[in-house]
């Protein structure tokens, strides 16, 4: 056998343009943290405190956003949908905004996998490619339920050939 060689930590960027930025939401529930949404761990299990959900939320549907810090070109977003069979489940539905610098704007979706929201997997929307510094989920409460995500990533334009 050969001589181990040690790994060496990347100072590359991520491709994930929502880690480690700026997370928000319209309500989080005291049991969670809005900042765990996108800090690269995805955990399914019950049990598990690393995720983001609306929980005790007075509203239908509420919001995720991630603050880009600069306009970058995205084409993908990726929701890891939190259910724990429970109180926290899939929403009915949700929407892909981004600012254009002035509002809100509904992205134009492109495809969707799976075409219903799914907990407990990754949800995986393609829109057509906008350039935008913050993107934001929103998502309709399956009532009596809430929504959740254990994690949020965006994503660009795949790496040149």
């Amino acid at each position: 056998m050969g001589t181990p060689v040690p790994l060496v930590e990347s100072n590359a960027p991520s491709a994930n343009h929502a880690f480690g930025r700026h997370a928000s939401a319209s309500f989080t529930s005291s049991n969670d943290r809005v900042e765990e949404v996108n800090d690269m761990r995805i955990a399914f299990t019950r049990y598990s405190r690393n995720r983001w959900t609306a929980y005790g939320s007075p509203n239908a549907t509420d919001w995720v956003e991630i603050d880009l810090g600069a306009p970058r070109a995205v084409t993908t977003i990726e929701l890891y949908l939190f259910d724990d069979g429970r109180g926290v489940r899939a929403p009915k539905s949700y929407a892909i905004q981004f600012w254009n610098g002035g509002e809100w704007v509904d992205a134009r979706v492109r495809s969707r996998r799976p075409i219903r929201p799914t907990g407990s997997a990754v949800n995986t929307v393609r829109i057509e490619r906008v350039m935008t510094s913050r993107i934001r989920v929103v998502l309709e409460h399956a009532l009596p339920g809430v929504s959740g995500i254990t994690e949020l990533m965006i994503w660009g334009d795949p790496p040149a050939a």
